[in-house]
């Protein structure tokens, strides 16, 4: 069984990792809506359409040709996309900064590449779709994690993720009278992760939080937001 090369460059050339010459040829290019994400951010992004491709076609006979799709393609699309973004002008100018794998030294994430593209004869049981994961866009910010933080109400340590929804999504729904006003100053903080106690996370959810902790839930958060 072999992967379709031809159409996964066209997929990416559709979708601007890629731009392509008059000769035909594939030349990895800069994603030009990702320049405003953070380093970190970025990385996340590309990893996750590589991961998404190896993890589709594991099992293919022809496995070792994605060596050059994810070592030139798309790292090279990943250095342009920093070149822009730290004007830079030039990727040879980003892997001199950031090294080989492009790593952001304040999350010590770097662009991920597989120790070996030989065929490792894995079935991956319902793996996401490979035009999925190469058309996902991230163009909200990423939020970076506060696991590890204590509760925003009432500090007790550790606390649970609560993930607010989309900015766009919250004030579309204030707008048509779906919720109440507090949801709506919970979605002007702009935050996707908020560390609550199992016992806050459940009252936000069930909408049973207290005039009080209402309150300690705003500072709290805006607190978060003054420290990131």
């Amino acid at each position: 069984m072999h992967a379709p090369i031809d159409k996964l460059l066209k997929k990416l050339h559709m979708n601007k990792f890629l731009k392509r010459n008059k000769l035909g040829v594939y030349k990895p290019t800069a994603l030009r809506r990702l320049i405003n994400l953070d380093h970190a951010d970025i990385l996340g992004y590309y990893n996750s359409v590589s991961r998404g491709i190896l993890n589709y076609y594991s099992f293919v006979d022809n496995y070792s040709r994605f060596n050059s799709i994810v070592k030139y393609f798309l790292l090279h699309s990943c250095a342009l996309t920093l070149a822009l973004k730290y004007k830079l002008r030039h990727k040879s100018k980003v892997f001199k900064r950031f090294g080989g794998k492009l790593k952001d030294m304040n999350s010590n994430k770097d662009f991920f590449l597989s120790e070996s593209f030989c065929r490792k004869n894995l079935f991956h049981i319902n793996p996401s779709s490979v035009d999925l994961a190469i058309s996902k866009k991230w163009n909200n910010k990423l939020s970076r994690s506060n696991i590890g933080k204590a509760c925003v109400i009432c500090g007790v340590f550790p606390a649970e993720m609560h993930h607010v929804r989309k900015v766009k999504d919250l004030k579309q729904k204030y707008r048509d009278g779906k919720m109440d006003f507090f949801t709506m100053q919970m979605a002007s903080i702009n935050r996707k992760q908020v560390p609550l106690c199992k016992n806050h996370h459940v009252s936000v959810h069930s909408n049973k939080l207290s005039e009080a902790e209402k309150i300690g839930f705003k500072e709290g958060v805006q607190n978060l937001g003054n420290k990131s």
